[in-house]
């Protein structure tokens, strides 16, 4: 005997555990160090998708400036001049021709970092962000801040730290709540100078407000940090 109906196939729906399909295709971190650094550029390893999303961040020690990135089409979640550091977000849906993204600014300055990731199966128009100023806090946790009021899951969520140390080690072991993963991360220290840095993790949202707090051991990636979420194509 059957016993399917209208009513048991709603229940069967909701009980369902629905699996994310978006995917990190590729990313890219890097730092750089020079007399006098205008710029910095991370190269894709290979030309981004039509209709995908592509996120960037970028980070400069110790001058004030406003970074922008190359090409057209983005969006800024912020761009911070804090002094120290400095540091822009922002995201795109990519038009298939990116091979590289290259952050500028009009200072001159001898440490800059970049981080660039691109993502497939997120519905773009349901993009939504936030960000936090942490300043120049050094506590060693940092949180992303939240989005509330979303109804689709589940959904893709990025955490993003771009800032810098506070002039005597690096960020060290890294730990993330919520199960992200980090993805990207440009915090090598080639001299014992102050470093920039640029951080991204990744994780899926099945309900609730996204938020993630990255801790670091030692204290330091002060500057901004961001949220980016998008529903799964798979969301419902």
């Amino acid at each position: 005997m059957s016993h399917s109906s209208g009513l048991f196939s709603v229940i069967a729906r909701q009980n369902a555990i629905i699996l994310p399909s978006y995917n990190v295709v590729q990313a890219n971190a890097v730092n750089g160090e020079g007399a006098s650094l205008s710029s910095i550029t991370a190269t894709l390893p290979s030309t981004a998708t039509s209709g995908n999303l592509i996120v960037a961040a970028a980070s400069l020690r110790l001058r004030s400036a406003t970074i922008t990135f190359s090409g057209s089409g983005w969006t800024y979640i912020e761009q911070k001049d804090l002094s120290y550091p400095s540091a822009s977000i922002a995201y795109k849906i990519s038009d298939g021709t990116e091979t590289s993204v290259t952050a500028s600014h009009s200072a001159s300055v001898q440490r800059m970092s970049i981080s660039v990731i691109e993502i497939e199966n997120v519905q773009t128009g349901s993009i939504d962000t936030t960000f936090t100023d942490n300043g120049i806090s050094t506590t060693g946790s940092f949180s992303t801040g939240t989005i509330s009021g979303q109804t689709q899951f589940p959904q893709m969520a990025l955490g993003i730290w771009a800032g810098d140390d506070d002039g005597t080690v690096d960020p060290g072991a890294r730990s993330y709540t919520s199960g992200y993963t980090e993805i990207a991360a440009a915090t090598t220290r080639p001299s014992t100078s102050n470093r920039a840095h640029v951080i991204m993790a990744i994780g899926t949202v099945e309900s609730g407000n996204g938020e993630v707090t990255l801790t670091t051991a030692n204290s330091v990636v002060r500057g901004l940090s961001a949220l980016v979420m998008a529903e799964d194509d798979n969301a419902v």
